[in-house]
């Protein structure tokens, strides 16, 4: 086995297991992005969305608890990629593909790295008092039973924490016209993640975890149920300590579809779960 193959196969494998504790984040390479959030302000008149006051996003955690509750009781999928460096540039870059899948109090959740092409996938089933947790390497399924702390939470699955990282209030910049309606455009900008709503990942990124700034976008529809979702952690890195060059990004997206729709069923690897 070549060292390229070999590290590019320890990539997969640290991001898998970042996964396992339900907080699905790598580090990305260089972006263009700005440190400034340039969007204009607008208000928002005769919509009826959670967190909304006075013309304005001004909860983002109350629109995130709103849209967790509407995604238990309709049922829905959630689908989306984390791409980037676990560790640094000399792990290779990394894309994790999840899809999240809720129907009442039943939660499928499946992640596989760079396609799963090499075999390696992970799989979750919640239901309502059991949490399974099974990986799946070379063809073969290697499952447990978890305690609530062991897995990827119900709340993660449904989006409601990606939005529970934010603080402060969203800027609203634009309507689109989808098919179910118009949707509402969010932004969401800040120096660095507050403690309180930094991942634990942040403790072992660059620049001592730091994020020098962080960008948010994320849709809306009227009622209340985020679309889509997309979070830019930006980290200056530190040569001396890790090796990395700077910058580096935190790339989170992720869209919701099947609403009202979505169904799980139990795997068969659960059967061979003593």
């Amino acid at each position: 086995m070549t060292e390229s193959i070999r590290m590019a196969q320890l990539s997969r494998r640290r991001a898998l297991s970042a996964l396992a504790t339900g907080f699905a984040t790598v580090l990305a390479g260089c972006s263009d992005d700005s440190a400034e959030e340039s969007e204009t302000d607008r208000p928002l008149e005769g919509v009826d969305i959670p967190g909304i006051e006075n013309g304005r996003l001004e909860s983002v955690l109350e629109l995130a608890d709103a849209h967790h509750d509407a995604v238990v009781s309709q049922s829905a999928t959630r689908r989306g990629t984390i791409t980037g460096s676990p560790l640094g540039a000399d792990d290779g870059s990394a894309t994790a593909f999840t899809e999240a899948r809720t129907d009442g109090d039943v939660f499928f959740h499946r992640v596989t790295s760079d396609g799963g092409t090499d075999g390696l996938v992970r799989e979750e089933y919640l239901d309502d008092s059991s949490h399974y947790v099974a990986i799946r390497e070379d063809g073969e399924w290697s499952g447990e039973r978890v305690g609530r702390r062991g897995g990827t939470s119900r709340t993660y699955l449904t989006g409601n924490t990606h939005l529970h990282w934010l603080d402060g209030a969203a800027r609203f910049v634009g309507t689109e016209l989808r098919p179910g309606g118009t949707h509402y455009l969010f932004t969401h900008w800040t120096e660095s993640m507050p403690d309180a709503s930094r991942p634990p990942h942040a403790d072992s990124s660059p620049d001592d975890g730091e994020a020098t700034y962080a960008r948010n976008r994320f849709l809306v529809d009227e009622d209340g149920l985020c679309r889509e979702f997309e979070q830019i952690e930006h980290y200056e890195g530190d040569d001396d300590q890790n090796g990395v060059d700077a910058p580096y990004n935190h790339v989170v997206e992720w869209s919701l579809s099947d609403v009202g729709s979505t169904t799980v069923e139990e795997p068969q690897w659960v059967d061979g779960i003593d």
